[in-house]
């Protein structure tokens, strides 16, 4: 087949994921010694922890930054597991599916597009138009499918719309130049 091709790669094989993806219960693990160690602050002792490299950690703060960099990840996704986790529980750390999944993410049908863009191009904005688009949905489109997300529809509407018409309306007007006439004996 295609097999002598660089950089080919089957459809059905799964390619590495780039990104590390984590179960709730090796969140919590990566998350302990930061809750020990916000404990002992709320305790009211003051904490001090010598890293690997010999460097002295003070601040949750510092841990944080340490800790993620150990496992792999940004501080901020660290911060958001922890704020996560102290507020809600550990069924937060759980990964939720997709709000919009199962939800159609392309306008495949003409008469969605062309009732969007009827109502676009008559005034309205993209929240009356997509309740709009809720309510017509099944006189539009007969397949029993789900409508398209919000997000959607503000792609399709983005996608219509000529890219310099809005920032038209955000350029500084240019100076008028002064067309000069000289006659022929003022040179």
């Amino acid at each position: 087949m295609n097999a002598g091709r660089k950089g080919h790669t089957e459809r059905n094989q799964k390619r590495p994921s780039l990104v590390r993806s984590y179960s709730a219960r090796m969140k919590l693990l990566a998350l302990v010694p930061a809750l020990r160690f916000a404990g002992k602050i709320a305790a009211g002792q003051s904490p001090q922890l010598l890293s690997g490299d010999g460097r002295e950690i003070g601040s949750l703060s510092e841990l944080v930054e340490h800790l993620a960099a150990q496992h792999g990840v940004s501080a901020r996704t660290y911060w958001r597991w922890f704020t996560e986790y102290v507020d809600c529980g550990f069924g937060r750390l759980v990964v939720q599916p997709r709000r919009d999944k199962g939800a159609r993410k392309v306008f495949r049908s003409r008469d969605a597009v062309l009732f969007v863009l009827g109502l676009w191009l008559t005034g309205w904005d993209a929240p009356p138009i997509y309740r709009a688009l809720l309510q017509a949905w099944p006189r539009l489109c007969r397949d029993r499918s789900s409508a398209p997300s919000y997000g959607s529809l503000l792609n399709l509407l983005k996608s219509m719309t000529p890219p310099t018409s809005r920032k038209k309306a955000n350029k500084r007007p240019r100076p008028q130049l002064a067309v000069v006439t000289r006659k022929q004996g003022d040179a």
